[in-house]
C-alpha cells in the first residue's frame, strides 16, 4: 500500500515605491511562511529546518545596498524579480553586529558539516563516526578536572529494527490452548556497536555492546581516568576491568582479578599512597596443576560395572571352552572343525525402521532347524526378535576371534539395540543365512542368530554370551609408567580391604581373582601389582580382563574356603535389578593412570588474558610458549620442557559463568606510607560478601558467606654505619660496602562467617544448613495425560469375570470391549481444583490438561465389560527398578481402574497381523499418511464390506461432543499431524506380541477397600474438594503377573478400566507418574545380627515415600521450614 501527501499553497507578491532621498525601517511582518526573513534563523540541531537541510528557492535572490553616507543599509528580497515583501533599513553598525553572528553560525555549520558529514561518508564501509567538538569549553572547573577542554567520541555499529504482522486461521481441530484466529505483531531489535571516546586528555571511554552475542559477559564497557602527575589522584579504572591490590605475605587478593566488574582508584598524597577497590565478581577461578608432564586420574569401577554390549561369543561351545589354557594363559583348541570360516554380523534398532540399507531379519537364539521364512508371528519374545538390520563391516564396526569363537564391537550396544550373526564354521555348517541376498520386495526375511536382546535379561537364552568379566578402565592408550590398579574389598563397616587374611597369611585380592602370579621379573612370585599380561590387560582399549567369566562368582571356593565364598556376589550374574546388584556388591577396582599430554580443555568461555601458565616456576606467553582458544577453552603448550617426566605445570584462569547464581562483591583498600631508603608501614582491609539466590543451603553447596580481612605491616631498611666500623676494627678485616639491616614485620587476621544464613524461626544465629531438604527426594516419571499420546490398547491376558486366560481367545474377549472415549477437555481444569494448596499466580499457568475417559458398557457382557488405551515409552523410561509407587491423581466413583507395565502386545485388533494405514511401496513405509492411507487401523474404507463402522473420526472445533474424536478413519486434520495410524507403537516395523507385564488395580469407590490407597487429596475443607484423590500403588505388591516382566525392561503401559456398576463410567486423570526415591531402604539390623549377610530387599517394615504440602494437605512443616519462592514466577514451591 502506497501513501501519497500533496501539499497547496499560495505566494503572495508584496510591492512599494521608496523613496530615492532615504530609507525608513519597516514593522512589516509577512504570515505567508514562504517569505523569508532578512536573516534565516540558524538552528544547531538535526531539525528538518536546520541549514543542513535547508531548501534552496529557485529564482529567490536577496540584495545589500549601502547608502551614500555609508550609515545604513537597505536589504531586499525578490522571487522571479517581485518583491516578497518591503525593504528593510538597518543602521550600518547594526548590520555589521547582526552579519558577525550570522558568519559565526556559518562557520561553525560548515565545520560540523565537513567533519561529520563527511566522516560519515568516509567510514561508510563500517568504520563508523568519529568527531571531536570544535568549541573549546570554557569552565575551568571542567577543564581542571578533565585535564582540557575537548571531547571526542567515535562510534563504529548498526541498529536494526524489524518488524511484522502475521495474521493467522486455522479451519482444521484445535487444542484447548488455540484461537480459531488470531494476530501477531512482533518486532526484533538488535544494535552492534563500539563506542570510544575521550574527555579532555584524563578520561577515556570504551563499550563495546552486541545484542546478538549469546552471552552478556561478551559485552564489556570500561571507563579509564589519568590524572596528572602531579595530583592526589593518579587513577581511576571502572568497568570490565582487571583488579588487583598489592600482595603482603600474608594477605593478598590474587595477582590477576580479569573477571570483574567495578571501579578501582589510585591516589597519592605526599608520601601516602592508597589503593581502593569496589567490584563483582563475573568470573570464576580455576587452577590445573600438572607433574611429570601429565594429568593423574583415578578412577573407582564397582564390581558390578562391567563392560556391557562389547565381548560376545558366538555360541555356548565356545564360552566353554574358552576356559581351557595352559599354564602360561593360553588358550587350548579342542576341535579345529570349530573355528570360523565366515560370517556376517548384523546390527538393529528402531531408528532402522525403512532405512535403504536395512534388511528385515528374524533374530532366533537357536536358529537350528527353522526352515519356514517367516517363522511363526506369534512366536516373540526374549529369544525372538523382529526387526530391520543393518550389516556390519569388519575391522571397522567389529573385531572377530574365528578360533576362540568370540567378536568384539568397536562401539558398544547400548539397551534397545539387538546384535545378531550367521557364520559357517571349518567344517561347512551354517547359523544362519550366511550367504543371503536382499529381497527387493521385502518378502522374505533374513534368518540370523539372536546375541544381544534389546533389554537383556538373566533368563535369556543369550544371557551368557555377553562377557562379563571385561572392565573398562576409564580411558584408552594408557601409559604403563605411572599405572596402578588395586582390587579392594568393603566391608559393612571400616576402611576397604586390599588382603584376604587366609590361614593367618594375608593374600591380595589381585592375587585371588588371578590378577597378580608373577612379578616384574617374570618369576611365579606375586607382588601385589597387576601383571603385564595381554590376557589380563589391554592397554590400547584400557580395559582389564579377568580369566574367569563369572570372577565374582567364586563358587570354586565353597568347600575349600567358606569364609572367602561368603564374600560373592552373584547376583551381578544372576538379576538385572540393580537396586538388588548394588546392595549386594562387595568389592571395587581402584586405578590411578597417568595420561601425557599437551593439550588440555580449560572449559568453555574463558576470560581473555585471564590465564596465568607457569612451567618451573616460569612464565609462558602466548603465541610462543602455548596457544590458547578462549570461547572453546583448548589450551596446547608449545613448549617442549612441558613434557619432560620432572616437569611441573600450573595453569590458573578464569571462566565467565554462564549462569551466576552466587554474586560475589568486593570491597579492599591499601595504604603504604614511604618512611626512607626503601622502607614503609602499611595496611590493608579486605571485604568479601557472597550472596545466592538458594534460599536454602545444603552441605557442602557455596552459600552466602562473609569474610573480613585485615593486617598491618612494614619493611625497615637501615644502612648502620656503627657496624662496618666495627668490622673494620677487627684483625684482617677490612670493607668499604655498607651495612645493612632490613627488618620485616606483619600482623595479619581473618574473621570469617562461611555462611550468614540464619533461621530466626529456630532461633539459628549462626548460619544453617540442611543435610537433605526432601526437595529432590522424590524423583517422577510422567507417563502423560495428552489424548494423542494414547491409542486404543490390546486385550489384557487376564481380565475379572473370565476364567483362565489361556481358555478364552483374545478374539473372545475382545468381544467384551466396550466404547471407550478418551480426550483432554477443551476447558481445561484449574489448578486449585486438583491441588488446593498449589501456589498460582498470573505469572504461571492456572489451568491444566487432564484426560477423560468415559466408557460405554457392551449390553451382552454388562460389568464384565472393558476398554483400554495403551502408550509405548522411549528407551529412557526402560529401567524403572528404582521405582517404588505407581502415584495416579483421579477422580471418579465407579468401576475399577488397571494400569499395566512392562513388556505388552501391540495387537490391538487380535489377528497376529500388522494392522496400519501405512502401505508398504515396494516393501518400504515411509512413516507418512500419504493420499489413500486415511482409511483406519482395519484398512477398509468406510462404506465397504467389513468395515468398522465406529472408526470414523469426527470432531467440531471447540465443541465438548467427543463421542468420534479418537476415530482413526478420516482423522487426517486430527491434532498431531500426518502420520498414520498403526498398531507398530514402537516403530520397529513389526508387530510385538510379547506379553511380561505387571498389572495393578484399584477400585474407584472411595468406600471400597481399596481406599487404604490414597494417599492425598484428603482433609480437604469441603468448598475446596472437587473429588480429586492420589492413588498410591506400591510396586512391589502387583494384583498380577503375567510372563516374566522386569522393571528394567518396562516398554509399554496399558490403562484399561472395566466393573462399570452403569452403563456409562467416566473417570478423570490428572497425573499418572512412576515415583522413586533418592533415599533407599537398607532394611532394619540389630546389633547381634550379623550385617554383612542380612538381605534388606525382603524386608517389608521400612518403607520410604514422600509427603509434600502440594499434595498432602494434612502435613504441617516443621518450624522454620517453609517453600522457596521461586524469584522468576514468585510461587511458593511445595
Amino acid at each position: 500500500m502506497i501513501f501519497g501527501l500533496i501539499v497547496f499553497g499560495s505566494i503572495i507578491f508584496h510591492n512599494e515605491d521608496l523613496s530615492a532621498q532615504g530609507f525608513r525601517n519597516s514593522s512589516f511582518q509577512s504570515r505567508n511562511p514562504i517569505i523569508t526573513s532578512i536573516f534565516p534563523p540558524q538552528y544547531l540541531g538535526m531539525r528538518r529546518d536546520t541549514p543542513f537541510f535547508n531548501l534552496k528557492i529557485p529564482g529567490f535572490k536577496k540584495t545589500f545596498k549601502i547608502s551614500d553616507d555609508r550609515d545604513s543599509v537597505l536589504i531586499k528580497q525578490t522571487l522571479l524579480n517581485h518583491d516578497l515583501r518591503p525593504p528593510v533599513q538597518l543602521s550600518f553598525d547594526d548590520y555589521l553586529k547582526l552579519r558577525y553572528q550570522i558568519g559565526y553560525k556559518k562557520t561553525w555549520r560548515n565545520y560540523v558539516n565537513q567533519t561529520l558529514f563527511s566522516e560519515m561518508k568516509k567510514n561508510q564501509k563500517g568504520k563508523g563516526i568519529g568527531f571531536d567538538i570544535p568549541i573549546p569549553i570554557k569552565s575551568q572547573a571542567f577543564q581542571k578536572i578533565f585535564g582540557g577542554n575537548s571531547v571526542g567520541l567515535q562510534v563504529v555499529g548498526n541498529v536494526t529494527i524489524n518488524g511484522g504482522l502475521r495474521h493467522e486461521k486455522r479451519s482444521e481441530v484445535k487444542t484447548a490452548i488455540n484461537r480459531r484466529s488470531n494476530y501477531n505483531f512482533k518486532m526484533k531489535q538488535t544494535q552492534r556497536f563500539t563506542v570510544k571516546g575521550n574527555v579532555g586528555e584524563k578520561v577515556n571511554v570504551f563499550v563495546d555492546q552486541d545484542s546478538e552475542r549469546p552471552f552478556e559477559f561478551d559485552n564489556a564497557i570500561r571507563l579509564e581516568y589519568k590524572g596528572f602527575e602531579d595530583e592526589v589522584l593518579e587513577s581511576i579504572e571502572a568497568g570490565n576491568v582487571s583488579l588487583s591490590l598489592p600482595a603482603t605475605r600474608f594477605v593478598t587478593f590474587s595477582a590477576k582479578n580479569s573477571g570483574l566488574f567495578g571501579i578501582k582508584a589510585n591516589m597519592r598524597l605526599g608520601n601516602l599512597k592508597m589503593t581502593t577497590i569496589a567490584s563483582q565478581e563475573k568470573g570464576q577461578k580455576q587452577k590445573l596443576s600438572i607433574s611429570g608432564g601429565a594429568t593423574a586420574e583415578e578412577n573407582k569401577i564397582d564390581d558390578y560395572e562391567y563392560r556391557r554390549g562389547t565381548y560376545f561369543f558366538l555360541n555356548k561351545y565356545f564360552r566353554e571352552q574358552f576356559t581351557n589354557i595352559d599354564a602360561d594363559g593360553v588358550h587350548l583348541i579342542d576341535d579345529i572343525r570349530k573355528t570360523i570360516s565366515r560370517i556376517e554380523v548384523y546390527k538393529s534398532e528402531d531408528r532402522y525402521y525403512n532405512q535403504a540399507d536395512a534388511v528385515v531379519g528374524w533374530a532366533i537364539a537357536d536358529p537350528a532347524g527353522v526352515t519356514s521364512n517367516p517363522p511363526d508371528t506369534s512366536i516373540v519374545d526374549q529369544n525372538h526378535y523382529k526387526g530391520y538390520f543393518k550389516r556390519l563391516e569388519q575391522n571397522t564396526d567389529y573385531y572377530v576371534d574365528k578360533e576362540l569363537g568370540y567378536i568384539v564391537m568397536n562401539q558398544p550396544l547400548h539397551k534397545g539395540e539387538v546384535l545378531a550373526v550367521a557364520y559357517r564354521d571349518s567344517s561347512g555348517n551354517e547359523v544362519g543365512d550366511v550367504d543371503y541376498l536382499p529381497d527387493p520386495q521385502g518378502n522374505k526375511a533374513i534368518i540370523v542368530k539372536l546375541l544381544y536382546t534389546k533389554n537383556p535379561i538373566a533368563s535369556d537364552y543369550t544371557w551368557d554370551l555377553e562377557w562379563k568379566n571385561v572392565y573398562y578402565l576409564g580411558t584408552r592408550d594408557i601409559n604403563k609408567e605411572g599405572f596402578e590398579l588395586k582390587l579392594f574389598f568393603k566391608p559393612p563397616s571400616g576402611d576397604p580391604q586390599e588382603t584376604f587374611d587366609k590361614n593367618g597369611t594375608p593374600i591380595s585380592y589381585l592375587t585371588i581373582f588371578g590378577l597378580d602370579k608373577r612379578n616384574e621379573n617374570g618369576d611365579p612370585k606375586p607382588d601385589n601389582i597387576l601383571d603385564d599380561n595381554p590376557n589380563i590387560i589391554n592397554w590400547s582399549r584400557g580395559e582389564l580382563i579377568f580369566p574367569d567369566l563369572e570372577p565374582f562368582r567364586l563358587e570354586k571356593y565353597k568347600t575349600s574356603d567358606p569364609k572367602l565364598y561368603a564374600k560373592q556376589v552373584d547376583a551381578i550374574y544372576d538379576t538385572t535389578d540393580h537396586q538388588y546388584i548394588t546392595k549386594n556388591s562387595n568389592f571395587y577396582l581402584s586405578v590411578s593412570a597417568k595420561v601425557r599430554q599437551t593439550n588440555y580443555s580449560l572449559g568453555f568461555n574463558i576470560i581473555e588474558g585471564s590465564e596465568e601458565i607457569v612451567l618451573d616456576g616460569r612464565n609462558l606467553q602466548s603465541g610462543r610458549d602455548y596457544i590458547i582458544d578462549y570461547f572453546s577453552g583448548n589450551l596446547t603448550i608449545l613448549d617442549e620442557r612441558a613434557s619432560d617426566p620432572n616437569a611441573s605445570l600450573d595453569i590458573s584462569y578464569e571462566s565467565n559463568q554462564m549462569f551466576q547464581i552466587n554474586r560475589k562483591t568486593i570491597l579492599g583498600t591499601r595504604w603504604d606510607y614511604e618512611l626512607f631508603n626503601n622502607s614503609f608501614i602499611g595496611g590493608t582491609l579486605l571485604y568479601l560478601n557472597q550472596s545466592t539466590l538458594d534460599q536454602k543451603i545444603r552441605i557442602g553447596q557455596d552459600g552466602p558467606m562473609q569474610n573480613f580481612v585485615w593486617n598491618l605491616n612494614t619493611s625497615l631498611n637501615f644502612e648502620p654505619f656503627f657496624i662496618t666500623k666495627g668490622l673494620n676494627a677487627l684483625p684482617l678485616v677490612q670493607t668499604k660496602q655498607k651495612s645493612t639491616v632490613k627488618f620485616e614485620a606483619e600482623v595479619a587476621q581473618i574473621i570469617p562467617n562461611p555462611n550468614s544464613r540464619n533461621n530466626k524461626a529456630t532461633g539459628d544465629k549462626n548460619g544453617v544448613v540442611y543435610v537433605d531438604d526432601f526437595e529432590a527426594a522424590k524423583r517422577e516419571t510422567p507417563l502423560g495425560v495428552r489424548r494423542r499420546q494414547w491409542t486404543v490398547s490390546s486385550v489384557p491376558k487376564v481380565i475379572p469375570g473370565w476364567n483362565e486366560y489361556n481358555f478364552y481367545s483374545d478374539q473372545q474377549k475382545n468381544d467384551s470391549r466396550g466404547h471407550l472415549i478418551w480426550y483432554n477437555p477443551y476447558e481445561q481444569v484449574a489448578i486449585k481444583e486438583i491441588w488446593p494448596e498449589r501456589d498460582v499466580n498470573p505469572n504461571v499457568p492456572q489451568r491444566v490438561h487432564v484426560l477423560d475417559m468415559r466408557m460405554i458398557r457392551n449390553p451382552l457382557y454388562g460389568e464384565h465389560t472393558w476398554a483400554g488405551i495403551m502408550r509405548y515409552l522411549s528407551a529412557g523410561y526402560a529401567d524403572q527398578s528404582n521405582s517404588k509407587f505407581i502415584e495416579v491423581w483421579v477422580r471418579g466413583d465407579q468401576g475399577r481402574l488397571h494400569i499395566d507395565f512392562g513388556q505388552i502386545s501391540e495387537d490391538a485388533i487380535p489377528n497376529h497381523v500388522l494392522n496400519t494405514e501405512d502401505k508398504a511401496i515396494g516393501g518400504i513405509r515411509n512413516g507418512f499418511l500419504d493420499d489413500g492411507e486415511d482409511t483406519g487401523l482395519d484398512g477398509i474404507p468406510n462404506g465397504q464390506p467389513g468395515d468398522d463402522p465406529n472408526d470414523n473420526w469426527s470432531y467440531t472445533s471447540e465443541s465438548s461432543n467427543y463421542e468420534h474424536i479418537n476415530g482413526t478413519e478420516g482423522n487426517l486434520n486430527d491434532e498431531g499431524g500426518r502420520f498414520p495410524d498403526t498398531e507398530d507403537l514402537n516403530q520397529n516395523g513389526s508387530l510385538d506380541q510379547r506379553n511380561d507385564y505387571f498389572e495393578f488395580g484399584f477400585d474407584l469407590d472411595k468406600t471400597s477397600p481399596d481406599a487404604e490407597l490414597i494417599a492425598g487429596g484428603l482433609g480437604l475443607d469441603p468448598d475446596k474438594d472437587y473429588g480429586w484423590r492420589m492413588y498410591r500403588l506400591p510396586l512391589a505388591a502387583p494384583d498380577t503377573v503375567i510372563g516374566n516382566p522386569q522393571w528394567t525392561n518396562i516398554e509399554y503401559v496399558r490403562i484399561w478400566v472395566d466393573g462399570a456398576p452403569r452403563d456409562t463410567m467416566w473417570a478423570q486423570i490428572a497425573q499418572v507418574n512412576l515415583v522413586g526415591s533418592e533415599w533407599k531402604e537398607r532394611g532394619m539390623a540389630f546389633a547381634d545380627l550379623d550385617t554383612t549377610s542380612y538381605n534388606a530387599k525382603n524386608d517389608t517394615t521400612v518403607r520410604v515415600t514422600v509427603v509434600n504440602t502440594y499434595d498432602n494437605p494434612d502435613y504441617t512443616p516443621p518450624p522454620g521450614v517453609a517453600g522457596e519462592t521461586d524469584q522468576i514466577t514468585k510461587v511458593i514451591r511445595r
